[in-house]
């Protein structure tokens, strides 16, 4: 679209119809600054002025668009000014959204790669064993992370079939979790986290421990071992 070309043509349409711009400017209801611009093809007239235009002119708005009258040679040309202007419009729209979509990619890698880079290392995973004489840990696990920590003892087993009457686990002289159902063996993520804290992780991996009364009054205790089995 050549707005030189348009600019010259509205220019000639009202040379044609003998009015200046002024005139113009009032019978389209704008003003004789906006009509200057459109001559000299410093800008486009809107939509509704060119259907305007092309009413007072008498001329179809693809004839504007053109900056020519349609002849038999020029026909075919001039029908299709509207479908190209689409077309390049749809062109400048993909490349758009192309754009902006590279711009998300990239902002959403830029945030995914913060943060794992700033969490890197920040979560451990352990095996959680032991035993004693009587009494063995199996299957436990222990989650650190400077956000939540979590324990779980597994399976406590003995092999004399000795009834468990309670247990406790204490770390640092502080006893985290007691109970007297062997079947809750889940500690609650509150009092891990309070007596569990993420900096002191090498104390915890050797000051942690499993007291078991059974048989009413006789007590064992199992030092905890702690495998890392995920480090990230």
């Amino acid at each position: 679209m050549d707005n030189q070309k348009i600019g010259k043509f509205i220019a000639m349409l009202r040379k044609e119809k003998g009015i200046t711009q002024e005139e113009l400017a009032f019978n389209l209801t704008t003003t004789r600054e906006s009509i200057s611009k459109w001559e000299r093809g410093v800008m486009t007239p809107p939509a509704e002025y060119l259907l305007l235009l092309s009413k007072f002119f008498n001329v179809s708005v693809n004839e504007i668009l053109s900056g020519e009258r349609k002849t038999k040679t020029n026909k075919e040309e001039i029908d299709n000014v509207t479908v190209d202007i689409l077309k390049r419009g749809e062109s400048k729209y993909r490349k758009l959204l192309k754009v902006l979509s590279l711009e998300i990619i990239v902002l959403v890698v830029g945030l995914l790669v913060y943060y794992f880079v700033s969490n890197y290392q920040t979560i451990f995973i352990y095996q959680v064993f032991g035993e004693s004489e009587n009494f063995s840990v199996e299957s436990g696990l222990m989650v650190l992370s400077n956000s939540k920590s979590y324990l779980k003892l597994g399976e406590i087993t003995n092999s004399n079939n000795l009834e468990i009457v309670e247990y406790e686990v204490y770390y640092d002289d502080n006893v985290i979790y007691k109970s007297d159902d062997d079947n809750y063996t889940l500690i609650s993520k509150n009092k891990v986290d309070n007596y569990l804290p993420y900096k002191d992780r090498s104390k915890i991996i050797n000051d942690t421990y499993l007291k078991i009364t059974y048989n009413d009054s006789e007590t064992e205790i199992i030092k905890l071992e702690f495998q890392e089995d995920l480090k990230r």
